[in-house]
């Protein structure tokens, strides 16, 4: 009986605990592993971030199940943070936690090569404005699954700046030029402004 009981009190010290030292089980993607606890295998959801999924077969899945894997299978020593403003488990039954990979925060290096986004906050966690920075200046770098975005934001302001020139030439040839000199101008910053955006 008295085994039963200090086992009971072992077991739920384990997992009211802050951290927990793991191994690896297996890779499932981006964000998601399986470690070996004290209860056995358990899949563990990273806390507060989203990669693209496997299947159906997203762009950058590979690349974000990839680079977690290796880190994983590379880590001297793999540690679950437990968030004290989140769930233990999900609805699947998965684990939540912070991973930390030789201490340093998986999620945020996930978060820092573009390869997965802050999301799934359901309360104030304690690593969120940290992942919210990595992802503020991978979106500026236009890098992994911003790279689109990127791509659309250079667009839209090289199309501003040809519809910003027209109008400033416009009022330029009606008070001081020809016609013939207004079309020319707009076509000199038209290519000019193209250039650049090919260029950037």
């Amino acid at each position: 009986m008295k085994k039963i009981v200090v086992f009971l009190i072992f077991f739920s010290f384990i997992f009211k605990a802050d951290a927990l030292i793991v191994e690896l089980d297996s890779c499932v993607d981006g964000d998601t592993a399986r470690f070996i606890t004290e209860r056995g295998v358990e899949s563990t959801r990273f806390l507060a971030i989203d990669t693209p999924e496997l299947r159906p077969v997203e762009p950058l899945a590979k690349e974000a199940a990839d680079f977690t894997c290796d880190k994983l299978k590379n880590a001297s020593l793999i540690r679950l943070e437990f968030d004290e403003n989140s769930d233990l488990y999900d609805r699947y039954d998965r684990l939540l936690a912070w991973i930390f990979v030789d201490d340093k925060l998986l999620q945020e290096k996930i978060i820092e090569k573009g390869l997965g986004r802050v999301a799934y906050l359901y309360g104030d966690y304690k690593y969120t404005e940290t992942l919210q920075l990595r992802e503020s200046e991978a979106k500026l770098k236009g890098i992994g699954i911003w790279q689109d975005e990127s791509d659309f934001e250079v667009f839209a302001i090289g199309i501003t700046a040809i519809a910003f020139m027209s109008i400033t030439n416009l009022f330029y040839f009606k008070f001081k030029k020809s016609r013939k000199s207004y079309i020319n101008k707009i076509y000199d910053n038209k290519n000019a402004i193209i250039k650049t955006i090919f260029i950037m």
